[in-house]
């Protein structure tokens, strides 16, 4: 059984990448060859993200009620199919940009839901009752290694055939081989109370039920949704994450088009997306090892200040080793956000919750986050600049880390001080 937990781990850290990595980073890197190369604006760079993120946001709940109605086989598989399907027509058919916006960011946001954050994220919890932050660890590790050698791979054969409509054969090849993976590796543990696999109970009595925290985690016993969604700190953990989605909106939408404005040519500006990727594998495997030492919120709020330092350098960048700096910075800074934002969902509330908070959570970033890439394209449209945007990016950040650690979390008793106070003032009655 443990060996066969790992097995499972890998075939989702790889479904992960091909929902997520693909559509983030090679995605970007064909979408902004085909901008430029269609003559579209900087907003309809923008709204390909934008619009993708949202209806990925929107689709999570139903996306948590899929998963609970048949497993995370099933979808994983539809999800491939439909993600290759989508690429051929992208390179075959699309040549408008509402072509564009309706098949890579509406149809690929339904995709990526499928094989993406809730049904990965599932089946961990589903697979691993203890270890669940390293395994969420190596889930999105493996992710900023497939965003990187899927960058690399799309912006070659781009440049080797001179046409960016090849670049989703790269898509095609992927899905084929999920669909495989799939197909052999994976299956529903049907003994698991974390998870949603097919034939449990309904996902709202999964949810309002009280649920047995993971192993190493500290939370609160008795624990129901309702109580969740009463508490602050929740929404101080989805401001994090809207902090985090923005930050990477921003990037995956109009970075590459950003360094070539500031004089760097495209290989350049796509190879900073691919050591981007690369970097956030040192942020995914960073909280992982600091997560017994350190509180997940802690660790968040450290990184949305890293986060607000590589905007910084952004602003500013100029040359090799600035553009690699930064790349480095954020890169990290998103990684170890990626897996510390839901390693926060895992270790201040219990399992059965854990589907219902991470679709909130993804509910509340797409849907926030998705407006940033739509309202810096227009604003580059109108002014012919990003600061103003990167800038405000940046105050955003150190806002977000603030809250979350002024917030106080569930079950975190309050400060001795602070009970002898409110013994004082019982007393004095």
């Amino acid at each position: 059984m443990n060996n066969q937990r790992w097995v499972v781990l890998a075939v989702l850290s790889y479904m992960l990448s091909l929902g997520m990595a693909l559509p983030i980073y090679a995605g970007s890197v064909v979408n902004t060859f085909m901008v430029v190369d269609m003559g579209w604006s900087r907003q309809t760079l923008g709204l390909l993200v934008a619009v993708n993120m949202i209806v990925s946001g929107l689709m999570a709940p139903a996306g948590a009620v899929v998963v609970n109605r048949f497993g995370i086989r099933r979808p994983l598989i539809a999800g491939a199919v439909l993600m290759g399907v989508l690429a051929l027509v992208m390179a075959t058919l699309v040549t408008a940009a509402w072509q564009a916006v309706l098949v890579f960011s509406v149809g690929m946001g339904v995709a990526s839901n499928l094989t993406g954050i809730v049904t990965c994220q599932t089946g961990i919890s589903q697979w691993f009752e203890d270890k669940r932050t390293t395994a969420l660890s190596v889930l999105y590790a493996a992710m900023g290694v497939g965003g990187f050698g899927s960058v690399w791979l799309v912006t070659r054969v781009i440049e080797s055939t001179h046409a960016w409509r090849t670049g989703w054969a790269v898509f095609m090849g992927a899905a084929v081989v999920g669909v495989a993976l799939t197909l052999l590796l994976v299956r529903d543990k049907a003994d698991s109370g974390a998870g949603v696999p097919a034939g449990t109970a309904p996902l709202k009595e999964a949810l309002d039920r009280p649920g047995r925290p993971p192993v190493g985690a500290s939370a609160a016993a008795g624990q129901t949704l309702g109580d969740a969604l009463r508490s602050p700190f929740l929404w101080a953990v989805c401001l994090c994450m809207l902090a985090a989605m923005a930050d990477g909106a921003f990037l995956t939408a109009h970075v590459q088009a950003y360094l070539r404005d500031t004089g760097f040519d495209p290989a350049a500006a796509a190879a900073a997306v691919s050591v981007f990727s690369l970097a956030t594998l040192g942020g995914n495997l960073a909280i992982g090892a600091i997560a017994p030492r350190v509180a997940p919120r802690v660790a968040c709020a450290a990184s949305l200040l890293i986060f607000a330092a590589a905007f910084l350098v952004l602003a500013h960048v100029s040359g090799a080793l600035m553009l690699n700096t930064y790349a480095v910075i954020a890169g990290f800074a998103f990684g170890a956000l990626q897996v510390g934002n839901m390693a926060m969902f895992g270790h201040y509330w219990t399992a059965a919750l854990f589907p219902s908070l991470t679709a909130l959570g993804l509910l509340t970033q797409t849907a926030g986050g998705g407006v940033v890439p739509i309202v810096a394209g227009a604003y580059f449209d109108a002014h012919h600049t990003y600061l103003p945007v990167i800038m405000t990016l940046i105050a955003f950040n150190i806002l977000s880390a603030a809250i979350l650690m002024l917030t106080r979390p569930p079950g975190v008793k309050k400060p001795r001080v602070e009970q002898a106070r409110g013994k004082m003032r019982h007393a004095a009655f």
